[in-house]
């Protein structure tokens, strides 16, 4: 979820998916940090417009007599100056700051003291604003009948960037409360809407429940991808706090024994390989010619010592002069009759049959 302390920045990877419960949750952030900046502002406003009240009072009680007296002071002091310069008789001097008449008989001493009283006064108000400063630009506010800036008076906070500097300005919450609000804006309209962060929690875990494994167990529909230098799944048996790992690495995969070596592997051509027995795929091979050996030593023997044949199925025939005959297929010639003139004319045939322990008598054929 996207943090106030990274700008609200999402990352490169895994992809987000920007869907009503993500935004809703950055806004309500926004939200709580933006309201701490209004009441902040509105704090700090109420401030000074008290603050310049209250300094307009003591002025007004305490300043604005001594302005009315310094300025009749003033006003006698031209009077008589002017006794001094026009009728050339001096006021009496303590009426004067005690100062000899001699004395006023300079104008540049009658302008030095109306400097330094002009002086006096601006430094007695410099800490206070002038009534044609107050509701103006680079003046200060009014306030309205509550004691407070009127909205009239206040920045519109309608720009992601008078937003955005309310929100900067909030107060930061490491752990919010179930009870703390977020704010929002509703789907496909501008209106802002708040929500706690304990609905937020319950609208996450409804998502995530159907979606991701949970720390406690769950089940997982898709493939998982594990993928470093020599990806490794620990197993970790509570009861007696046992540790075994299935482990890929240099073409093999397998399981290694709590000890970090292998206790029984797969390479990727089939080979096998087990701590106890060595290359399973080896013992095998060497067992099976060795059985398979024994076996057709075995099984040859019993074959000889036992081997059977026979002649079955007695046939004739008369050769004739100038004709070519053979013995039916599968059969052999086994006699003939030599009649008188020393003529082979009859021969008989038969048929050679061997015994299978399986199958029984068979016929050779061809032979």
């Amino acid at each position: 979820m996207p943090e106030r302390s990274d700008g609200y920045q999402l990352p490169s990877w895994p992809k987000t998916l920007i869907d009503r419960l993500l935004w809703n949750a950055t806004m309500a952030d926004i939200d709580e940090r933006l309201t701490a900046r209004e009441q902040l502002e509105a704090s700090f406003e109420r401030l000074m417009a008290e603050g310049v009240q209250a300094s307009l009072d003591y002025i007004q009680v305490n300043v604005a007599p001594q302005i009315a007296t310094l300025q009749q002071s003033i006003s006698l002091a031209q009077e008589q100056i002017d006794q001094i310069i026009v009728g050339g008789t001096a006021p009496n001097a303590l009426k004067l700051g005690g100062k000899e008449a001699a004395w006023y008989a300079s104008a540049q001493a009658v302008q030095d003291a109306i400097q330094d009283a002009s002086e006096a006064v601006d430094t007695k108000l410099a800490d206070y604003l002038r009534a044609d400063q107050k509701d103006v630009a680079d003046g200060v506010a009014p306030l309205g009948p509550d004691a407070k800036v009127p909205q009239a008076n206040l920045p519109a906070l309608t720009t992601t960037a008078t937003v955005g500097a309310a929100v900067a300005g909030a107060n930061g919450k490491a752990t919010p409360d179930d009870g703390d609000f977020f704010a929002g804006v509703a789907a496909g309209a501008s209106t802002m809407f708040k929500t706690t962060w304990g609905n937020i929690k319950v609208a996450l875990t409804t998502l995530f429940d159907g979606r991701y494994l949970k720390l406690i167990g769950g089940t997982l529909t898709g493939n998982l991808q594990i993928s470093n230098n020599a990806p490794t799944v620990h197993l970790r048996d509570t009861d007696n706090n046992q540790t075994r790992n299935l482990h890929h690495n240099d073409g093999n995969i397998g399981f290694v024994a709590s000890d970090g070596n292998w206790a029984f592997r797969v390479s990727d051509d089939g080979a096998m390989w087990s701590r106890s027995i060595g290359d399973i795929n080896s013992r095998i091979e060497d067992r099976a010619y060795a059985h398979a050996n024994e076996r057709g030593q075995a099984w040859a023997n019993d074959r000889v010592a036992n081997l059977n044949s026979r002649w079955v199925s007695r046939g004739e025939f008369t050769m004739s002069y100038n004709l070519w005959r053979e013995a039916p297929a599968g059969s052999a010639v086994t006699g003939f009759y030599v009649e008188s003139n020393n003529w082979m004319k009859h021969f008989c045939y038969r048929y050679f049959q061997l015994f299978d322990p399986v199958r029984g008598w068979i016929t050779a054929h061809n032979a």
